[in-house]
């Protein structure tokens, strides 16, 4: 009865080392953040279209689970083929025109690398503008004054092509618009909408030229 006994004791033993080695095995698992499947990265825009030598900046958000992770890991970009153009921080300045390709995105997360891409294509351009083109110049459709504009107040924009001749001629293929200075907002038309009082400039970029149109926006009744 004492063997029997002290073999049943040692059955027991046996059991909880199980039990207790499992459990142990369960509470070292990797928790999910450090699941690289987890993780998703997103570039914007997903796609452009760009005349030669104008700027695009670009953003990548590494999220989990649908939600931006905080901080932001630090992004590589690149672009395929490198012919396509190349970036300054997260500026990319497109190539030379009649090409396709992506720009990459990089992040190393966990000891691992994660990318995405968004497509890039740069336009041929051209458009019947004559090869004497020296320079581009933006001016107010209907010659508004820019140098007091009312915040909430937007004017039509348009982009000449200066010859080598001294002629200006619209540019009526598509222009790569932005604002710098934080003034205001411009679309793709070239449709400029004052939202901050300040002095800035809406530019406008064609095949390797760009021209601006300087804007000092005020606050209403000034």
């Amino acid at each position: 009865m004492r063997v029997r006994g002290m073999a049943w004791l040692a059955g027991i033993g046996l059991l909880l080392a199980l039990v207790m080695g499992g459990c142990s095995s369960g509470g070292s698992a990797q928790p999910f953040q450090d699941d690289l499947n987890g993780y998703t990265l997103t570039v914007s825009p997903a796609a452009v279209t760009l005349p030669a030598g104008a700027t695009q900046p670009f953003t990548a958000v590494l999220a989990q689970g649908g939600v931006p992770v905080a901080p932001q890991p630090i992004v590589t970009w690149s672009a395929a083929p490198e012919s396509l153009g190349q970036f300054s921080g997260d500026l990319f300045l497109a190539g030379a025109p009649g090409q396709s390709g992506s720009v990459v995105a990089t992040v190393a997360i966990n000891g691992a690398v994660l990318t995405a891409t968004a497509a890039v294509t740069i336009s041929e351009g051209g458009g019947g503008i004559p090869a004497t083109l020296v320079a581009v110049e933006v001016v107010p459709a209907n010659d508004e004054d820019l140098s007091a504009m009312p915040a909430g107040c937007s004017v039509q924009l348009i982009a000449l092509a200066v010859l080598a001749s001294g002629e200006m001629v619209p540019i009526t293929d598509p222009v790569h618009w932005s604002v710098s200075g934080g003034i205001g907002t411009v679309t793709a038309g070239g449709v400029f909408t004052a939202t901050e009082p300040g002095a800035g400039k809406v530019h406008a970029t064609y095949a390797d030229f760009s021209g601006f149109a300087p804007i000092r926006v005020v606050c209403p009744g000034e």
